[in-house]
């Protein structure tokens, strides 16, 4: 709610215009003509003859000057019909009676206007205007944004600019007839809109002709009226709160309409001072002699822009722009049964609001249409005013920037954001390092593995005459133990950060040693099975075997086939080095692109050959003992095969790190159940059972079996 006109002359136009009077039988050397209703309850043409008779009198301001006045009726209200008086007399304190226009008379030359204006053609001056709509406005807009209002009512369009370009928003645009008594139809209609708008703000720009609707039956209960009003006019200094206590000493004022006509006639006797100190430099009265002539408007008016007094301990000067350099007091009106007054509220405007306090018993309402959202929630309009919206949150993988409430942005590739966010953080690089339990765990058994694997290559070389090694393959043996070191050599790419040789190179490798190990079983089950069961059927067969190189040829030829295998299918579609963001949303996994086709196809060959290495072992489980693998090798192919399906299922139930973890403990598995399954019995018969590693204990071995063959 804003205060009726502020108070001194400024842009809207204080208007004074002296000008030299040569009009015989006249007193006054410069005259100020006024022009008022002068029929309100304080006559504003009193404090005009006051003014100037108090400059008159005085020695320092216009000393050797004396002025006189016109005083014109203005019959009515000028918001509402232009009345152009001119005047009967023009005679030291003379009034005028209303009269029709002149035809000598510009309309431009008069103000239009609801304020009374004091005037002399061509120059006026308002005493009632504002400091000027800009300062006022920008006034009423820092209240609005200091206490985060944003639906509110408004009641004229001076706050539009500003307001369009803010999140404030309008609830219902309207303004208040002019002339209208309480229980005029307008203004009830008008208060029930605000009611059931639901605002708690509503903007009033009144004067003194709407100042009725505070008179409305149910104004109470629309809340709370803040205005302002020029500061410093009513309220003491002595009385103004403290920016850092709550308005305890608040001076109430008591009538309201005395509190106008005391504001109104201030700003009236400010105005004729204003006029007369302008005056005064323009005469050049400042060495105590004023030199008197002619007097030109516009000479006047830059001369009034720049006065600097003080009158009552009322600062009076004007900026550039003419617009006075007086803020604002914000009061409230006090509701008090049928009656009304005002309180002052707060600090001058415009001053830093963070001095604006509240009285005690008060507290600041809140008016908004929708509050506001969280962080990370975005703004849905459901209305054409932008202050009401609903609050959506912003998705994971989105970021609400605070430019653009409207809409969520996507994070960028390498980045990663939760739901509701307002920022996006960088994803974490994962995968297997080196340095990492789960690595060392794996790591350490697979070395401890290889060595193993050396401790029986040696074992085997010092041994290799014997019985036990020969029946084994005898260098053969070096053969697989070479290989089982190859594929488990393999389980070393899976630790580290990728890298393109590395993901080309560790499954072919797994694949290709494993059918070299395999295809030497195979041989050497074929070839027992040939010596003990066939060779008597079919002699020819294992000779042809043995004279075309067999077991070589066999094992060349698996081996080839598996690499072509591998090559062509690489080829086809290579596993290179690969940044997964699909599987974490806070990760990044580096990863090498998995290669479905080569995977299923190798392990495939290798799982055939097993079923081969299986269905020979299986064939020779009544052999002598001696040569007798069939329950261990049996054993270590089923683990073999159970780490297989473990290898191909694997390959999409996990991901990341713990998919390598899990693929390079199924290759550590498979490795250890096939060393364990071929090579342990043998090693442990050599070193704790040394009296079966001989040539007779095989030869008994054979007898007996010949001899159970005959019985049956």
């Amino acid at each position: 709610w804003r205060r009726p006109a502020c108070p001194l002359p400024a842009l809207l136009c204080l208007c004074a215009a002296a000008a030299a009077a040569a009009a015989s039988g006249s007193r006054g050397d410069y005259r100020l003509a006024g022009l008022f209703q002068l029929h309100g309850p304080l006559p504003p043409s009193n404090i005009l003859r006051f003014a100037v008779e108090e400059i008159n009198n005085s020695s320092t301001l216009l000393p050797n000057v004396t002025l006189a006045y016109d005083i014109h009726d203005a019959c009515s209200d000028l918001a509402t019909s232009t009345p152009r008086c001119s005047p009967s007399h023009r005679g030291e304190g003379r009034r005028s009676r209303c009269s029709p226009p002149s035809a000598a008379m510009s309309p431009a030359w008069w103000l239009s206007s609801p304020q009374p204006s004091f005037s002399w053609l061509p120059l006026q001056i308002s005493y009632e205007a504002s400091l000027g709509d800009g300062q006022q406005v920008k006034a009423i807009f820092q209240l609005l944004q200091h206490f985060g209002w944003t639906w509110v009512g408004w009641l004229r369009k001076a706050l539009y600019n500003l307001i369009s370009a803010s999140e404030v928003c309008i609830a219902l645009p309207s303004t208040i007839p002019t002339n209208k008594d309480a229980n005029s139809p307008e203004l009830q209609s008008l208060v029930k809109m605000l009611i059931e708008a639901k605002v708690n703000v509503t903007i009033v720009f009144l004067h003194r002709q709407t100042q009725a609707v505070w008179q409305v039956p149910g104004i109470q209960s629309i809340g709370s009226v803040i205005g302002i009003t020029e500061a410093g006019e009513v309220i003491e200094k002595s009385t103004q709160p403290n920016c850092t206590q709550c308005c305890t000493g608040c001076r109430w004022l008591a009538a309201a309409h005395s509190v106008y006509d005391a504001q109104s006639s201030f700003r009236l006797y400010s105005a004729v001072y204003a006029v007369a100190h302008g005056l005064h430099d323009l005469l050049g009265c400042a060495s105590g002699t004023c030199i008197k002539g002619p007097v030109y408007p516009w000479k006047l008016l830059q001369k009034i822009k720049q006065v600097n007094f003080t009158l009552y301990n009322n600062h009076i000067s004007f900026d550039a722009s003419g617009d006075i350099r007086k803020g604002y007091d914000i009061i409230m009106w006090n509701w008090s049964g049928p009656s009304w007054s005002f309180a002052q509220w707060g600090v001058p405007l415009p001053a830093p609001l963070a001095c604006l306090t509240l009285p005690c018993s008060r507290q600041a309402p809140s008016s908004v249409c929708t509050g506001p959202c969280q962080p990370g929630e975005r703004r849905l309009h459901w209305n054409r005013h932008r202050c009401c919206f609903n609050c959506m949150a912003c998705p994971p993988g989105t970021f609400l920037n605070t430019s653009d409430p409207y809409s969520c942005q996507h994070c960028e590739l390498e980045e990663w954001s939760p739901e509701r966010s307002e920022v996006c953080f960088n994803r974490t690089v994962e995968f297997l390092s080196w340095s990492e339990p789960m690595s060392w765990a794996l790591l350490t058994p697979t070395v401890l593995l290889m060595l193993l694997m050396a401790g029986l290559a040696i074992l085997f070389a010092l041994n290799a005459s014997t019985p036990v090694v020969k029946s084994a393959g005898g260098n053969m043996c070096f053969l697989m133990l070479g290989a089982l070191a190859c594929a488990c050599s393999s389980l070393f790419g899976y630790f580290g950060e990728p890298t393109r040789h590395m993901c080309l190179l560790r499954h072919p490798l797994y694949a290709i040693s494993l059918t070299i190990f395999l295809s030497c079983v195979a041989t050497r089950s074929f070839q027992i099975v040939c010596i003990f069961k066939l060779n008597a059927r079919c002699p020819a067969l294992y000779e042809a075997w043995m004279r075309r190189r067999g077991p070589v040829l066999f094992v060349a030829a698996n081996t080839l086939a598996q690499a072509v295998l591998c090559l062509a299918l690489e080829a086809a579609n290579p596993s290179l080095p690969h940044r997964n963001y699909r599987i974490r949303a806070t990760r990044v996994v580096l990863e090498c692109a998995p290669s479905s086709a080569v995977r299923q196809a190798t392990t495939a060959y290798t799982v055939l050959l097993s079923a081969c290495c299986f269905a020979l072992s299986y064939a020779g489980k009544d052999l002598p003992a001696s040569y007798n693998e069939a329950k261990c090798l049996t054993c270590s192919l089923l683990l073999h095969l159970a780490g297989s399906a473990v290898f191909l299922c694997t390959q999409d139930a996990f991901s990341g790190r713990e998919q390598g973890a899990v693929q390079a403990l199924s290759t550590f598995c498979t490795v250890a159940a096939l060393l364990a399954g071929f090579f342990l019995p043998k090693a442990f018969v050599i070193l704790l059972r040394p009296h079966r590693n001989t040539p007779e204990h095989f030869q008994e071995a054979i007898q007996s079996y010949t001899r159970r063959l005959a019985a049956a």
